[in-house]
């Protein structure tokens, strides 16, 4: 029998003596429960998709300002004595994160009688750099394909483990970074791959409070007496097991938000590849959460649901200001990239240019913005010749660098290009698109 009416409210409380922001404290405590519910707790869509309570949560802010890695610690003491519990080492390569699940493997009885094997790991860091390689884009790609919790094996050959097999993976994730970090050369991909929108982007710019001593703030008996009382009811909450169901409500709500959600896209989002698609899978997480810290009838009420997406509403008001600076990075990067090849290559055709070298990494936008930023910089020239648009390197004297030789008459035989029709930079890139919404929903 639980002995707190709330769990999460209850550990919020306890941890509001500390300074870091209040969202901080909220989401550790999803984490925190996420840990506990693992891979047998779910929400069943079958034969489509089955959505399961893990998150991946980056905790932002300037340096010492949101006091992530103290948010962090606090939450994992209530985590590390609950049986069930794996949690991994804050700094894998993607070769060590599979055999942490391998070793994490555990095997439960579900509500029909049939047991139920999976691999459950949370991973703890105060610093996403140190735990994602943004070069190492095998991580980046495997932390992308286990985020669904997939019902099935899983195998993926290493050198030192051959090909662990792993059954019902399933990752949860905590860490923190700073803005800073997210406008590096490299971290791009982290954003505009699938990595990104799977992430829960937890924005803060200023401490909640200042709290010199802590320790002295606090009563002390309440608040041991209030961590024994957390303790003891997230290993009840670990307890939880089998398909969360939505009241009819609930699910009335359900379907309204859903299409308000797409008929009225909210464009906070927008930076992060795939991320409007994934929010009602978000949403439908994080109502698991917050049933199971009131309740464990496992049935999701309107409230419940509701609550959830306001909690979504609200990292979406983090969002602009995390990512505000990542645009002109990327145009920056993009105009240095397009002067530099156009210096080593000679005059170019525009279109065939951006198939060429930018498809896959830019956007039509990013890539129009690079250029721009690069002829008011003075380092290419943009020139229409009847037909097409050439680009061109500047040399130092001001003028644009031409060939040594000129084209053959075979290279002036193509069709023109028509730069206001269709053309590859009016496509979606690959790399940006988001195809796979399938369980990712």
């Amino acid at each position: 029998m639980r002995k707190l009416p709330n769990w999460l409210s209850s550990y919020c409380e306890l941890a509001s003596f500390s300074e870091a922001p209040r969202q901080f404290h909220f989401w550790s405590g999803v984490g925190a429960i996420a840990a506990a519910l693992r891979r047998k707790c779910f929400i069943d869509q079958e034969p489509y998709f089955t959505w399961v309570p893990n998150f991946y949560i980056i905790f932002v802010a300037p340096p010492g300002v949101g006091t992530k890695s103290t948010t962090t610690r606090f939450a994992s003491k209530f985590m590390k004595d609950v049986p069930g519990i794996h949690i991994g080492p804050n700094s894998v390569t993607w070769q060590k994160l599979l055999e942490e699940m391998a070793e994490a493997k555990e095997t439960v009885l579900m509500p029909d009688n049939k047991y139920f094997e999976m691999s459950c790991v949370t991973f703890i860091a105060s610093e996403l750099g140190s735990f994602v390689d943004t070069q190492e884009f095998s991580m980046i790609d495997l932390l992308t394909d286990l985020w669904d919790g997939q019902d099935a094996q899983w195998k993926r050959a290493t050198k030192t483990s051959g090909s662990p097999e792993i059954l019902n993976p399933w990752i949860n994730i905590m860490a923190g970074t700073t803005p800073a970090w997210l406008k590096r050369p490299g971290t791009q991909g982290l954003i505009e791959s699938g990595f990104g929108s799977r992430c829960i982007w937890v924005y803060a710019e200023k401490k909640e409070k200042l709290i010199a001593y802590p320790k002295y703030t606090i009563a002390p008996d309440w608040a041991a007496e209030l961590r024994v009382q957390l303790a003891h009811d997230l290993e009840e909450i670990a307890l939880l097991r089998g398909e969360f169901l939505l009241d009819p409500d609930a699910i009335q709500l359900g379907e309204a938000w859903y299409i308000d959600h797409h008929n009225h896209p909210n464009f906070a989002g927008q930076d992060i590849v795939g991320y409007h698609s994934r929010k009602q899978g978000h949403v439908h997480k994080l109502a698991m959460v917050l049933n199971a810290a009131r309740t464990g009838d496992m049935i999701i009420t309107k409230e419940d649901l509701d609550l959830a997406a306001f909690h979504m509403r609200e990292i979406d008001e983090g969002l602009p200001r995390i990512f505000k600076n990542i645009q002109s990075t990327r145009e920056q990067a993009g105009a240095v990239a397009i002067a530099d090849i156009l210096h080593n290559d000679g005059p170019t055709e525009k279109g065939e240019f951006y198939k060429k070298y930018f498809f896959h990494k830019l956007t039509k936008k990013q890539f129009e913005d690079g250029i721009q930023a690069a002829v008011m910089a003075n380092e290419v020239a943009s020139n229409f010749d009847g037909s097409k648009f050439i680009l061109s390197s500047i040399v130092p004297n001001g003028t644009a660098k031409t060939v040594l030789e000129p084209p053959t008459p075979k290279d002036k035989a193509g069709p023109a290009l028509d730069t206001n029709s269709k053309t590859p930079s009016d496509s979606a890139s690959p790399a940006l698109s988001d195809s796979d919404s399938g369980s990712g929903k």
